[in-house]
């Protein structure tokens, strides 16, 4: 009898033994309270402009989907398993496995780095891409990569669906039209100098009046000789016919 509960207890230790060890394996194969440990998720390094890139999962033993997720999306998103640059600075990639029957979840994380673009003079950095500064015309300064009118005295003057800017001062219709056609106006840009009927019209309509606008010999766009356009006296309606582009008339913008 002694001999049979001899037996059983070698049998109980090596039945305990055998599940001891299959224990180990499964959790050595499926992870701890942790999840599997991950590898081969190096860090990244990009520069602004580059191609999106498509992650290369890790290396897990888990035969769940990973997720990808970025921690600064003003430098990097995700989409599914895509990455794409936003601009320079550093985010952290972090790859995820939920949990799968009996793997539990997981995760690891890279660091991403997104270096500025260098551009060439006189191209500068917008915002990732390589571009030219435009050529301002004075009173208009570049900021930002935008030539930015100063504020005036005066006020916008609408008509109908039109905006005009106040009159103040007195250039060449040269520069009138150049700074018009490329400067941002009270934040707004796509302004042109005005044709003549929108001015005659602007005069006539007593809307001026108050607005605090110097009221003279105005550049249209309209001409009919070469090096040489209309003004429009804001103060009466009277048309100068071919005044020579050389010559200061005061200028407004429209848009």
């Amino acid at each position: 009898m002694q001999s049979f509960f001899a037996s059983a207890a070698i049998i109980k230790n090596r039945l305990l033994s055998i599940v001891a060890a299959v224990c180990a394996l499964v959790l050595v194969a499926c992870g701890s309270g942790n999840g599997v440990p991950l590898s081969n998720f190096p860090a990244l390094t990009a520069t602004e402009g580059d191609a999106p890139l498509t992650l290369t999962a890790p290396t897990s033993k888990s035969p769940a989907v990973f997720r990808y997720t970025s921690s600064n999306p003003q430098v990097a998103t995700v989409n599914g398993n895509v990455l794409t640059f936003i601009k320079a600075g550093t985010s952290t990639i972090t790859a995820r496995q939920p949990e799968l029957g009996s793997y539990n979840p997981t995760s690891i994380d890279a660091l991403l780095t997104v270096n500025a673009k260098v551009c060439t003079a006189p191209q500068v950095n917008q915002a990732g891409t390589c571009v030219t500064p435009p050529t301002c015309t004075s009173p208009a300064v570049l900021t930002n990569n935008v030539c930015v009118a100063p504020a005036t005295a005066g006020n916008f003057v609408s008509r109908g669906a039109l905006s005009f800017m106040p009159v103040t001062r007195i250039d060449t219709w040269t520069n009138a039209s150049a700074f018009c056609s490329t400067s941002t106006i009270n934040n707004l840009s796509g302004w042109r100098l005005p044709i003549q009927a929108e001015l005659t019209d602007l005069a006539a309509s007593g809307a001026l009046a108050g607005q605090g606008w110097t009221l003279g010999a105005t550049w249209t766009s309209a001409g009919s000789v070469a090096s040489a356009h209309n003004t429009v006296n804001l103060n009466n309606g009277a048309i100068v016919v071919n005044e020579m582009d050389g010559n200061g008339a005061y200028v407004s913008c429209v848009r």
